[in-house]
């Protein structure tokens, strides 16, 4: 493993343990070597692909280095939580077994639920630090791990909060993004365009220096969350079926027109929109009833 490779450096992200005892040959690493390298994994496939990992761990090697602290630290605690309910049990011919102890007394079970709900907060808070400063590392946005994050508007996972959102974030995420893919797909198709859409969505992970561009994506997360907000379950844990969003949630939307009047007002800032079947659409001249018309009402 990359990140947490010995018993030293996982100690030293989950320091609230005992050192084992004499007759005891297993460390905390030992037992949760499994976990361990699955939250690697996890990363690896969701996050910062290997030959990055592989290259922050030659580079940054100062435990005061934010890119050596984040992702050793997510991955001590992604595998610290999925630890904490079997970490004294253990399997008999005859079934499970509880670890006892001679000097310690086995933590009840609502310290164990607030342990685990305290590890999965501050999992919470390093996914999403670790999320915002991706794009900063060298390479990063050439991986498909980036490209993930640039279909939509959203590139990283800080608007969960504005929806109410604040645990289990990666699994609200998941459930959620492609909800919002949809409505910003709509958005395309009845107003900006598709081909606007898709270079504001690159523009709201890379950066833009046009002030006018930078505000149209403003007012379509806002339009996106408005949207959005109605379908939310009102429920702790992310849907397991996919979101729908009513025609209702539709009917009200008066920051669309705010979006068209930007983009009509500062058309030469949005080139990709020139031309696309959103623009004729807004450019047909209105319907004269004149005599000579062959549509010409009486």
């Amino acid at each position: 493993m990359l990140l947490i490779p010995d018993n030293a450096t996982l100690r030293s992200f989950i320091p609230n343990t005992f050192a084992p005892s004499q007759n005891q040959n297993i460390t905390l690493f030992d037992k949760m070597i499994p976990m361990l390298a699955e939250a690697e994994i996890w990363i690896t496939e969701h996050l910062i692909p290997e030959h990055l990992l592989q290259k922050i761990v030659e580079e940054a090697t100062s435990q005061t280095d934010i890119m050596y602290f984040l992702p050793r630290r997510l991955v001590a605690l992604m595998a610290w939580k999925a630890t904490i309910p079997s970490i004294d049990m253990g399997v008999s011919n005859n079934g499970f077994v509880v670890t006892e102890t001679n000097t310690l007394k086995p933590a009840a079970k609502a310290k164990i639920d607030r342990i685990i709900q305290s590890v999965s907060e501050s999992t919470d808070k390093a996914l999403k630090a670790l999320i915002t400063i991706l794009p900063k590392i060298h390479g990063w946005k050439d991986t498909q791990q980036a490209a993930a994050f640039r279909e939509t508007l959203f590139p990283d996972i800080n608007y969960l909060s504005a929806l109410g959102i604040f645990t289990e974030l990666w699994d609200w995420h998941e459930a959620i993004k492609p909800q919002i893919k949809s409505i910003e797909d709509r958005i395309a198709e009845d107003y900006i365009s598709p081909e606007l859409m898709d270079a504001l969505r690159f523009e709201a992970q890379n950066g833009c220096k046009v002030i006018f561009r930078r505000r149209m994506i403003d007012h379509l997360r806002s339009v996106v969350l408005k949207i959005l907000r109605p379908t939310l379950p009102k429920m702790p844990s992310p849907p397991v079926v996919p979101l729908e969003v009513t025609p209702s949630a539709w009917a009200q939307i008066p920051e669309i027109d705010t979006v068209m009047t930007l983009l009509l007002r500062n058309h030469h800032d949005f080139p990709e929109f020139c031309g696309t079947p959103q623009e004729r659409r807004l450019n047909l001249k209105p319907f004269k009833n004149r005599q000579d018309s062959s549509a010409y009402i009486f």
